[in-house]
């Protein structure tokens, strides 16, 4: 199982049992260093740049690799995952721009 942290529409309970299928219990949790924008060219979705000193808010959830497979499928190849690390510590996969 992998941390996945969302700030997007992931972090909204039905949104999330839509796309995995299952209901998945998430935390409150903040991604330091990073802030929140709108995506370049998708532009009424967000992604996240590195911002030195500003903060994302957002969930944390652990995932199965189906769960996994099905996000990349929702997010598109217009997303990459990255690792991040919480402010509780927990290390965690990101969907960001590609």
């Amino acid at each position: 199982m992998e941390n996945v942290f969302v700030y997007g529409t992931l972090q909204n309970s039905t949104q999330r049992f839509w796309i995995l299928k299952h209901r998945v219990d998430a935390e409150d949790d903040i991604l330091k260093d990073y802030s929140k924008v709108m995506h370049s060219y998708l532009v009424t979705y967000p992604t996240i740049k590195e911002d030195k000193g500003k903060f994302v808010s957002g969930k944390v959830f652990k995932a199965e690799s189906w769960d996994i497979e099905r996000m990349d499928k929702y997010e598109t190849a217009n997303y990459k995952k990255i690792k991040v690390k919480l402010i509780s510590g927990k290390e965690a996969l990101a969907y960001i721009e590609v």
